[in-house]
C-alpha cells in the first residue's frame, strides 16, 4: 500500500467518525431536551399531587 492510499484510507477514517461524533452530539441534545421535558413532568405531578 502507497503512503497514498494510507493517507486516503486515514481520511475516509476519520470523516466517518467526525460523523460519528456528529450523531452522537445529536443524541446528547435530544437526552437533555429529553431530561428536562421528564423534570417539567415531575413539576407537574408534584403540583396536581398538591392540589389534592
Amino acid at each position: 500500500m502507497t503512503d497514498r492510499e494510507l493517507l486516503e484510507l486515514l481520511l475516509e477514517k476519520i470523516s466517518s467518525m467526525e460523523s460519528k461524533v456528529n450523531s452522537m452530539e445529536v443524541d446528547i441534545s435530544s437526552m437533555k431536551t429529553d431530561i428536562k421535558d421528564l423534570k417539567h413532568g415531575q413539576s407537574d405531578i408534584a403540583y396536581l399531587k398538591s392540589i389534592k
